[in-house]
């Protein structure tokens, strides 16, 4: 589940991209805790199909509910990234370009768990093969081009080569 700040109004409209500047993703069961979803004046639930897509939609884990995700998420990034002293920091260097910018790649230097698009269709990575995202779930594909659209943002991609690995 992940969270961009209060993005409904009182009617449940998404009226929002984002409102706050920390994206960041949760595990669904956390101690007990239950939420009403799209309550009123409280951030709006977003969920993901897995970590691997909240990631390539610029999130990183929640310090609160994955605190050891959180500091592995962190060490590698200052490990493979310009260091950062804060997960603030970290945060606005993923919303630089506020995920509109995209580069091209060639599969086979993709890590695992990275996210690419292909004429309107979204696939993962996953040990050189790929596998089509759908709300379903993911559908193995013969997908080899050379040059693929990544989503996935570039720091979490260093990651993810550094050996992130995505539940």
């Amino acid at each position: 589940m992940g969270n961009r700040g209060l993005l409904h109004n009182d009617r449940k409209v998404i009226v929002r991209h984002s409102q706050l500047k920390r994206w960041i993703y949760c595990k669904l069961e956390f101690k007990g805790w239950h939420r009403q979803v799209m309550r009123p004046g409280h951030y709006t639930e977003l969920f993901f199909l897995d970590e691997a897509t909240a990631l390539a939609a610029g999130h990183r884990p929640c310090m609160e509910c994955q605190r050891e995700r959180a500091t592995e998420f962190k060490r590698i990034w200052n490990e493979v990234n310009e260091p950062v002293k804060s997960l603030v920091e970290m945060d606005e260097i993923l919303r630089q370009g506020d995920g509109t910018q995209f580069n091209n790649a060639e599969l086979r230097v993709l890590p695992n768990g990275a996210m690419i698009e292909h004429e309107d269709q979204v696939y993962l990575v996953k040990d050189g093969a790929t596998y089509r995202w759908s709300f379903e779930g993911y559908e193995k594909s013969d997908l080899n081009k050379e040059q693929l659209r990544v989503l996935t943002p570039n720091p979490i991609l260093n990651i993810l080569a550094a050996g992130f690995k995505i539940d």
